[in-house]
């Protein structure tokens, strides 16, 4: 299915030093497997057909899972359901 961005897309005011993985649980419904989230508001990863959830910060793709990144203030998270390379 494809994602309804009008659904999930949202600007949030959080207080850095939080784990992005804490913020997104505040925000939304997710599911996450060691720190990495799998779902977002129902709308599920698939490695059967090599689609998962990737995030950029600030324009940059993001190096870690969202446990381990802290925000740090002004920052800008965008969210992709997409196939990974």
């Amino acid at each position: 299915d494809k994602v309804d961005e009008d659904k999930i897309n949202k600007t949030v005011e959080l207080s850095s030093g939080k784990s992005l993985l804490a913020a997104m649980k505040e925000q939304y419904e997710v599911i996450e497997d060691e720190g990495y989230i799998t779902s977002i508001e129902g709308y599920e990863q698939s490695q059967e057909e090599n689609i998962y959830w990737l995030y950029e910060i600030n324009d940059e793709f993001a190096q870690v899972g969202a446990a381990d990144y802290t925000l740090e203030d002004g920052d800008v998270i965008s969210w992709e359901l997409e196939p990974s390379e």
